[in-house]
C-alpha cells in the first residue's frame, strides 16, 4: 500500500533494509579490467565470506606482455577480530592467517589481520569466467573498512586492492529518509 501511494518507498526500503547491505562490489578499473565482490553474510554465530572474481573483461595488455596472467593468491580483511576462518572447500588451495598479500604472495606481514589463500591451482586471468573462494568466518564484522586483494603472477606479480568502509544501518536509514524527502518535494 505505501509503495503504491510512495513510488519511492519501496527503493528507500530496498536501500535501507535490502539483502544487498551484505554485499559489498567493487569497481573493475583497478583490478586490470576484472571486477571484483566481496559478499559478506551473516549466518547466525558466524558469517558466510565469498571473494569473487569475474575475469570475463579482463584485457590488460601490459599483465598479459609481461606474463601476469595467472591468478595465484587471494585475501580479505572484513572483521575486528577472527576466532576463527576456514576455507569452505580446503581443497582450494593453503590458508594463512593472520596473514596479508604481497607481491610474493601470503606472509605476514603488516597490515595484520587479512586471511589469504595460496591458491592450488592459479586461474588463467585470461580464460575469463567467474572465480569464487568461500569461507566460513567466525568473529566481530568491522565496519571501518573492508580490503579485497589478490595477485596475479606466477613471479613477484601484481597486487589488485580495493578497500571500502561498510555503510552503517543509521547512515542507510537516514539516506532512505532524505530519498523519501526530495521524492515528495519534486512531486509538489
Amino acid at each position: 500500500m505505501l509503495t503504491r501511494l510512495f513510488p519511492g518507498f519501496a527503493v528507500a526500503l530496498a536501500l535501507t533494509f535490502g539483502s544487498a547491505a551484505n554485499a559489498y562490489t567493487f569497481d573493475g578499473s583497478s583490478l586490470h579490467g576484472a571486477t571484483g565482490e566481496l559478499t559478506i553474510t551473516d549466518t547466525g554465530p558466524d558469517y558466510s565470506v565469498v571473494w569473487s572474481i569475474d575475469l570475463t573483461n579482463f584485457d590488460d595488455a601490459d599483465a598479459v606482455a609481461t606474463g601476469h596472467t595467472l591468478l595465484t593468491h587471494v585475501a580479505f580483511k572484513a572483521f575486528t577480530s577472527i576466532s576463527s576462518v576456514e576455507l569452505d572447500d580446503p581443497t582450494v588451495g593453503n590458508l594463512a592467517f593472520p596473514s596479508n598479500v604481497s607481491n610474493a604472495g601470503c606472509a605476514a606481514s603488516s597490515p595484520a589481520g587479512f586471511v589469504c589463500v595460496t591458491l592450488a591451482s592459479p586461474v588463467l586471468a585470461t580464460a575469463g569466467g567467474t572465480y569464487d573462494v568461500s569461507f566460513t568466518v567466525v568473529g566481530v564484522l568491522n565496519e571501518e573498512e573492508v580490503s579485497y586483494r589478490g595477485k596475479f603472477g606466477p613471479r613477484n606479480g601484481w597486487v589488485i586492492s580495493e578497500s571500502f568502509v561498510i555503510p552503517e544501518p543509521s547512515a542507510a536509514l537516514i539516506f532512505g529518509a532524505g530519498l523519501l524527502l526530495v521524492r515528495t518535494r519534486i512531486r509538489r
